[in-house]
């Protein structure tokens, strides 16, 4: 499986009890971390069956656009691949328009081919602890992952179920409001890293911000180190940028999900340590 880097995590372990192989392809740091499709070119092999994208992004927030999407749905089309959609942020979205692949599809065409989406309720409606979520695909390969899934758990609580129902049908004003607190955060942060000098993208989607805290002349001892670093001297606590992937060893994540007054002292932190 071709995976992004820098990517969640927990996608290589998944690879690994299936038995398969995730083979990185590098988002761009310098072009709003948004993959180079002449690079999948060449990783693709004949051994190769399955293209994961993630837009909007974890830990990026990037908003994959839709020359992009229509490119890497091209791109499994010609190599006989399955499209993995992780669209786990799709409904927060700070400008622009999430596209999944899905909607440049016909109705024959998805049904034919090898388009998978995976949503989840924790993001949009703020159900994290519920672990609900939802698959789109063709009617028959959907009839092939209820078999696997079958074989793995027996059924989501009733009330759990009820739960996610409640917050489809229910009234959607709180998705807005959330959306609108995330935006302003991440203008926030964006504001105090411009002051420092270490402004280098700027999130379009989800809720999470890379910040670079390389030295000013290059040099760094990594993500994880200086995470360690944050926490001793500060009492901040960020996630390195290793753990995602080896393109953002040099950077380290942080989350909107923070009050304003915690992500204001956090970034001040993290900028004032990351200039010594």
């Amino acid at each position: 499986m071709l995976i992004p880097d820098p990517c969640w995590p927990i996608y290589l372990p998944q690879l690994q009890i299936a038995g398969a192989i995730g083979v990185r392809y590098p988002l761009d740091p310098d072009n709003d971390w948004l993959p180079d499709l002449g690079r999948l070119e060449e990783q693709v092999t004949p051994r190769t069956r399955m293209l994961l994208i993630n837009t909007p992004g974890n830990p990026t927030g990037a908003v994959f656009p839709r020359p992009i999407i229509a490119g890497l749905l091209d791109f499994a089309h010609r190599h006989d691949l399955y499209l993995l959609s992780d669209e786990c942020y799709d409904q927060l979205i700070f400008e622009g328009e999430h596209l999944s692949p899905a909607c440049l599809l016909s109705r024959q065409e998805f049904e034919d081919g090898r388009f998978i989406g995976i949503y989840t309720f924790s993001k949009t409606y703020a159900m994290t602890g519920w672990r609900i979520g939802y698959v789109v695909a063709g009617t028959q390969l959907l009839k092939t992952i209820v078999d696997v899934l079958n074989a793995n758990l027996t059924n989501i609580s009733t009330p759990i179920q009820r739960a996610a129902q409640a917050a489809l049908t229910g009234p959607q004003e709180c998705v807005a409001t959330m959306r609108e607190s995330y935006r302003r955060r991440r203008d926030l942060v964006l504001e105090q890293l411009k002051a420092s000098g270490r402004y280098s993208y700027i999130p379009h989607g989800a809720f999470y911000t890379l910040i670079n805290v390389a030295g000013r002349n290059g040099e760094s001892s990594g993500g994880r180190q200086f995470a360690l670093d944050l926490i001793r001297v500060s009492n901040v606590t960020v996630t390195p940028g290793q753990g995602f992937g080896m393109i953002s060893d040099e950077y380290v994540r942080i989350s909107l999900a923070a009050s304003e007054h915690d992500l204001r002292l956090g970034v001040q932190a993290i900028c004032q340590l990351a200039d010594r």
